[in-house]
């Protein structure tokens, strides 16, 4: 009986002493004097950006923009105008929808620079879904922009453009200026060239395909690079002066695989069934090295070197066409024709062969 009468005291006391120290540490319930501040963030500080919630609507000053839901254009206006520079905006996800008589979903007016429009939808307008001529260092990135009476996207010098589809527009998928990358892009099913650029562009890892044009229509000076271009109405890829174009796929165009200008390099790309596999043609300077490519199954020539002063090595060629047609004043390796038997040895390493 005492041992439990301690027992009791001990949890007694344990207890009283445990509350003297809350309630020493607890603090005055006095409130201070005067109003009481909130203590909640608010809207401006939680969302800083500006919303967008019907259309046409012209932004005036730069800030971060974006959009609320999905929004339909009216006939005679352009969707969302950009008046200003330093903008920054975001579709999160939304569409913006324009009807017949629209003008471009988005259009930038007067010159302005530092653009950046993303992750979004811009369909049925009347002219561009997308204009920026007027900008530079402009970024259009994850959009797609189909099924407008323009182009796609039209857009000046200086602008990246990254993870587009730019599908079913009248006009070009994508028409941008110079000095512009072009990656990742989807550019099928337009009335005019898939992706057309102005000099100096970088396009990689884009698909143009089912175009009225060409497929990619590079500029002066540009890089194509690990492309594929199938069924277009025109070349698969046409480039002009100076460019090089690697690593690339192109089958089953009207005109010719790959066409190149003067000065070029023509390196390990793969041409089969189109018109001409891969053609060099140049009005005034040669310069192009047409190296390590595979051409098969074309309807006239696997290989066409129109002009002369250019340079033919280690390309291979196949099927029943004229593999090699390679005008006079050419440098070229031996073309050495196999005829399916099995192993060969051939001593010169800049052979061209036929099989």
């Amino acid at each position: 009986m005492k041992r439990a009468n301690v027992r009791i005291k001990s949890a007694f006391l344990s207890a009283l002493v445990l509350a003297m120290v809350v309630w020493v540490n607890a603090g005055s319930l006095t409130p201070p004097a005067g109003p009481v501040a909130p203590t909640m963030k608010d809207l401006a500080t939680v969302e800083p950006r500006t919303p967008i919630s019907f259309i046409p609507l012209t932004i005036s000053g730069p800030g971060s923009y974006y959009l609320t839901r999905d929004l339909t254009g009216t006939a005679g206006a352009h969707g969302i105008i950009i008046a200003s520079s330093d903008v920054s905006l975001d579709f999160r996800g939304f569409t913006i929808r324009g009807i017949p008589g629209s003008l471009n979903g988005v259009h930038v007016s007067g010159a302005r620079s530092r653009i950046r429009i993303e992750n979004g939808n811009a369909t049925g307008w009347g002219g561009d879904g997308i204009n920026t001529l007027t900008s530079d260092k402009t970024q259009v990135i994850m959009f797609m922009s189909q099924g407008n009476g323009g182009s796609g996207v039209n857009t000046n010098g200086g602008t990246t453009v990254l993870y587009m589809s730019c599908n079913n527009n009248t006009g070009p998928g994508l028409s941008i200026g110079d000095k512009c990358i072009c990656k990742d892009a989807e550019c099928c099913g337009n009335g005019q060239d898939g992706i057309r650029t102005g000099s100096g562009c970088k396009i990689e890892d884009c698909v143009a395909s089912s175009n009225g044009g060409n497929g990619i229509n590079a500029g002066a000076g540009s890089i194509v690079t690990i492309c594929d271009t199938q069924s277009n109405d025109a070349n698969g890829i046409s480039a002009a002066v100076g460019c090089s174009v690697t690593n690339c796929n192109v089958r089953s165009n009207t005109a010719h695989g790959i066409e190149a200008a003067g000065q070029c390099l023509v390196l390990e790309n793969n041409a089969t069934a189109n018109a001409t596999g891969i053609r060099v043609f140049s009005s005034s300077t040669g310069g192009t090295r047409v190296e390590s490519n595979n051409a098969a199954f074309n309807t006239t020539f696997n290989f066409d070197i129109a002009s002369p002063a250019n340079f033919i090595v280690k390309n291979s060629s196949a099927g029943p066409g004229t593999g090699y047609n390679i005008v006079a004043g050419n440098d070229f390796g031996a073309i050495i024709s196999l005829g399916g038997g099995g192993p060969f040895t051939v001593a010169n390493t800049w052979a061209n062969f036929d099989y």
